[in-house]
Protein backbone atom coordinates (compact mmCIF):
# COMPACT_ATOMS: atom_id res chain seq x y z
CA UNK A 1 0.00 0.00 0.00
CA UNK A 2 1.27 3.48 -0.84
CA UNK A 3 1.76 5.72 2.19
CA UNK A 4 -0.30 8.93 2.27
CA UNK A 5 2.77 11.17 2.00
CA UNK A 6 4.11 9.19 -0.95
CA UNK A 7 0.74 9.26 -2.68
CA UNK A 8 0.41 13.03 -2.16
CA UNK A 9 3.91 13.52 -3.53
CA UNK A 10 3.09 11.51 -6.65
CA UNK A 11 -0.14 13.48 -7.15
CA UNK A 12 1.78 16.77 -6.82
CA UNK A 13 4.33 15.58 -9.39
CA UNK A 14 1.57 14.57 -11.80
CA UNK A 15 -0.19 17.93 -11.39
CA UNK A 16 3.02 19.89 -11.96
CA UNK A 17 3.80 17.79 -15.04
CA UNK A 18 0.35 18.49 -16.46
CA UNK A 19 0.70 22.21 -15.78
CA UNK A 20 4.09 22.25 -17.52
CA UNK A 21 2.60 20.55 -20.58
CA UNK A 22 -0.17 23.16 -20.59
CA UNK A 23 2.33 26.03 -20.43
CA UNK A 24 4.44 24.39 -23.15
CA UNK A 25 1.41 24.24 -25.45
CA UNK A 26 1.96 20.54 -26.16
CA UNK A 27 -1.54 19.33 -25.23
CA UNK A 28 -4.16 18.48 -27.89
CA UNK A 29 -6.87 21.19 -28.23
CA UNK A 30 -9.59 19.20 -26.47
CA UNK A 31 -7.35 18.15 -23.61
CA UNK A 32 -5.91 21.66 -23.33
CA UNK A 33 -9.39 23.13 -22.77
CA UNK A 34 -10.11 20.56 -20.06
CA UNK A 35 -6.79 21.27 -18.33
CA UNK A 36 -7.37 25.02 -18.54
CA UNK A 37 -10.73 24.60 -16.80
CA UNK A 38 -9.06 22.39 -14.20
CA UNK A 39 -6.31 24.98 -13.52
CA UNK A 40 -8.74 27.89 -13.29
CA UNK A 41 -10.89 25.97 -10.81
CA UNK A 42 -8.26 26.15 -8.06
CA UNK A 43 -6.27 29.14 -6.72
CA UNK A 44 -3.48 26.73 -5.78
CA UNK A 45 -3.22 25.33 -9.31
CA UNK A 46 -3.29 28.86 -10.76
CA UNK A 47 -0.43 29.75 -8.42
CA UNK A 48 1.47 26.61 -9.45
CA UNK A 49 1.10 27.61 -13.10
CA UNK A 50 2.30 31.13 -12.38
CA UNK A 51 5.25 30.01 -10.32
CA UNK A 52 6.31 27.41 -12.85
CA UNK A 53 6.50 30.20 -15.42
CA UNK A 54 8.34 32.32 -12.86
CA UNK A 55 10.96 29.68 -12.17
CA UNK A 56 11.61 29.31 -15.90
CA UNK A 57 11.99 33.07 -16.19
CA UNK A 58 14.36 33.10 -13.22
CA UNK A 59 16.48 30.30 -14.66
CA UNK A 60 16.81 32.16 -17.95
CA UNK A 61 17.94 35.33 -16.21
CA UNK A 62 20.36 33.47 -13.95
CA UNK A 63 22.00 31.88 -16.97
CA UNK A 64 22.96 35.36 -18.10
CA UNK A 65 23.75 36.78 -14.64
CA UNK A 66 25.22 33.97 -12.53
CA UNK A 67 26.65 36.36 -9.95
CA UNK A 68 23.15 37.00 -8.55
CA UNK A 69 21.94 34.53 -5.87
CA UNK A 70 18.95 32.38 -6.86
CA UNK A 71 16.85 33.48 -3.89
CA UNK A 72 17.09 37.15 -4.82
CA UNK A 73 15.27 36.51 -8.12
CA UNK A 74 12.46 34.39 -6.68
CA UNK A 75 10.03 37.15 -5.56
CA UNK A 76 10.67 39.21 -8.68
CA UNK A 77 10.27 36.26 -11.03
CA UNK A 78 7.13 35.09 -9.26
CA UNK A 79 5.57 38.53 -9.44
CA UNK A 80 6.34 38.79 -13.14
CA UNK A 81 4.98 35.31 -13.65
CA UNK A 82 1.71 36.15 -11.94
CA UNK A 83 1.35 39.22 -14.14
CA UNK A 84 2.07 37.18 -17.26
CA UNK A 85 0.66 33.73 -16.59
CA UNK A 86 -2.78 34.57 -15.21
CA UNK A 87 -3.93 36.58 -18.24
CA UNK A 88 -2.46 33.83 -20.44
CA UNK A 89 -4.62 31.21 -18.73
CA UNK A 90 -7.71 33.19 -19.71
CA UNK A 91 -6.58 33.81 -23.32
CA UNK A 92 -5.75 37.45 -22.63
CA UNK A 93 -2.55 39.23 -23.46
CA UNK A 94 -0.91 40.87 -20.42
CA UNK A 95 -1.15 44.65 -20.31
CA UNK A 96 2.27 46.22 -20.94
CA UNK A 97 4.03 48.12 -18.20
CA UNK A 98 4.06 51.83 -18.86
CA UNK A 99 6.76 54.26 -17.78
CA UNK A 100 5.85 57.88 -17.21
CA UNK A 101 8.26 60.69 -18.10
CA UNK A 102 9.18 60.89 -14.42
CA UNK A 103 10.23 57.23 -14.47
CA UNK A 104 7.33 55.91 -12.43
CA UNK A 105 6.07 52.51 -13.48
CA UNK A 106 2.41 51.73 -13.98
CA UNK A 107 0.74 48.34 -14.20
CA UNK A 108 -2.71 47.59 -15.55
CA UNK A 109 -3.82 45.04 -12.98
CA UNK A 110 -5.14 41.70 -14.17
CA UNK A 111 -8.55 40.46 -13.09
CA UNK A 112 -9.14 37.02 -11.62
CA UNK A 113 -12.06 34.76 -12.65
CA UNK A 114 -14.17 36.26 -9.85
CA UNK A 115 -13.68 39.83 -11.10
CA UNK A 116 -11.04 40.70 -8.53
CA UNK A 117 -8.08 42.97 -9.24
CA UNK A 118 -4.65 41.86 -8.07
CA UNK A 119 -1.80 43.94 -6.63
CA UNK A 120 1.59 42.17 -6.49
CA UNK A 121 4.19 43.56 -4.10
CA UNK A 122 7.66 42.62 -2.86
CA UNK A 123 8.37 43.22 0.83
CA UNK A 124 11.70 44.55 2.04
CA UNK A 125 13.15 44.45 5.53
CA UNK A 126 12.20 47.58 7.48
CA UNK A 127 15.25 49.77 8.10
CA UNK A 128 14.64 53.34 9.23
CA UNK A 129 17.87 54.56 7.63
CA UNK A 130 17.40 53.00 4.19
CA UNK A 131 15.70 55.20 1.56
CA UNK A 132 13.15 53.91 -0.91
CA UNK A 133 14.59 52.91 -4.28
CA UNK A 134 12.80 55.06 -6.84
CA UNK A 135 9.11 55.89 -7.14
CA UNK A 136 6.53 53.26 -6.17
CA UNK A 137 4.84 51.11 -8.80
CA UNK A 138 1.38 52.33 -9.80
CA UNK A 139 -1.45 49.80 -10.10
CA UNK A 140 -4.55 50.62 -12.14
CA UNK A 141 -7.69 49.19 -10.56
CA UNK A 142 -11.35 48.87 -11.46
CA UNK A 143 -13.42 51.13 -9.22
CA UNK A 144 -16.20 48.59 -8.59
CA UNK A 145 -14.07 45.48 -8.08
CA UNK A 146 -12.52 44.07 -4.90
CA UNK A 147 -8.75 43.82 -4.79
CA UNK A 148 -6.49 40.93 -3.85
CA UNK A 149 -3.11 42.03 -2.50
CA UNK A 150 -0.28 39.48 -2.70
CA UNK A 151 2.99 40.36 -0.97
CA UNK A 152 6.08 38.27 -1.71
CA UNK A 153 8.46 37.92 1.25
CA UNK A 154 12.17 37.04 1.20
CA UNK A 155 13.06 33.37 1.40
CA UNK A 156 14.44 33.94 4.90
CA UNK A 157 11.19 35.43 6.22
CA UNK A 158 10.01 33.78 9.49
CA UNK A 159 7.37 31.06 9.03
CA UNK A 160 4.76 32.69 11.24
CA UNK A 161 1.66 34.88 11.09
CA UNK A 162 1.83 38.56 10.19
CA UNK A 163 -0.18 41.72 10.68
CA UNK A 164 -0.55 44.23 7.85
CA UNK A 165 -1.23 47.96 8.05
CA UNK A 166 -1.74 50.06 4.92
CA UNK A 167 -1.66 53.85 5.22
CA UNK A 168 -2.79 56.52 2.80
CA UNK A 169 0.20 58.58 1.66
CA UNK A 170 3.92 57.87 1.67
CA UNK A 171 4.43 58.36 5.42
CA UNK A 172 3.14 56.47 8.43
CA UNK A 173 0.61 58.56 10.32
CA UNK A 174 -2.89 58.32 11.75
CA UNK A 175 -4.97 55.19 11.51
CA UNK A 176 -4.34 52.70 8.71
CA UNK A 177 -6.97 52.48 5.99
CA UNK A 178 -6.53 48.69 6.03
CA UNK A 179 -5.61 46.59 9.07
CA UNK A 180 -5.29 42.82 9.11
CA UNK A 181 -3.97 40.46 11.76
CA UNK A 182 -3.00 36.78 11.86
CA UNK A 183 -2.22 36.57 8.15
CA UNK A 184 -0.65 33.16 7.47
CA UNK A 185 2.51 32.87 5.41
CA UNK A 186 1.59 30.99 2.22
CA UNK A 187 4.26 28.85 0.58
CA UNK A 188 4.06 27.54 -2.98
CA UNK A 189 7.28 25.83 -4.04
CA UNK A 190 10.04 28.41 -3.44
CA UNK A 191 7.73 31.41 -3.06
CA UNK A 192 6.56 32.74 0.31
CA UNK A 193 3.83 35.36 0.30
CA UNK A 194 0.93 36.92 2.19
CA UNK A 195 -2.50 37.47 0.72
CA UNK A 196 -5.32 39.77 1.77
CA UNK A 197 -8.57 40.77 0.11
CA UNK A 198 -10.08 44.25 0.36
CA UNK A 199 -13.50 45.46 -0.82
CA UNK A 200 -14.01 48.03 -3.60
CA UNK A 201 -13.06 51.57 -2.64
CA UNK A 202 -10.74 50.56 0.21
CA UNK A 203 -7.72 52.10 -1.52
CA UNK A 204 -7.84 55.75 -2.52
CA UNK A 205 -6.07 57.17 -5.54
CA UNK A 206 -2.46 58.02 -4.79
CA UNK A 207 0.45 56.59 -2.85
CA UNK A 208 0.18 54.07 -0.02
CA UNK A 209 2.60 52.78 2.59
CA UNK A 210 2.26 49.19 3.80
CA UNK A 211 3.95 47.72 6.85
CA UNK A 212 4.08 44.04 7.80
CA UNK A 213 4.88 42.92 11.34
CA UNK A 214 5.59 39.59 12.98
CA UNK A 215 7.16 38.59 16.27
CA UNK A 216 10.50 38.28 14.45
CA UNK A 217 10.67 41.34 12.24
CA UNK A 218 8.99 43.96 10.09
CA UNK A 219 8.81 44.84 6.40
CA UNK A 220 7.86 48.01 4.54
CA UNK A 221 6.74 48.63 0.97
CA UNK A 222 5.13 51.39 -1.05
CA UNK A 223 2.78 51.40 -4.01
CA UNK A 224 0.44 53.77 -5.79
CA UNK A 225 -3.13 53.38 -7.03
CA UNK A 226 -4.98 54.80 -10.00
CA UNK A 227 -8.45 53.87 -11.22
CA UNK A 228 -9.39 52.92 -14.75
CA UNK A 229 -12.01 55.16 -16.39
Amino acid sequence: MIEDDDFSHEVDKAELSLIEEYLDGTLPPGERLAVETWINGSPTRRAHAAITAGLRYSATRLTKRRSIPVWSWAPIAASLALLIALPYLHHRMPSPSLVSPAGQTSRAVTSSPIAEDTILLEAKRLRSSSPENGPPTTYRLHVNQPTRIQIALPAAAPRTTYSADIYQGDQRGGSPVIHRIDLPLIQVQSLSYLELHVPPGSLSKGEHLAELHSANGAYRLQFSVEYLP
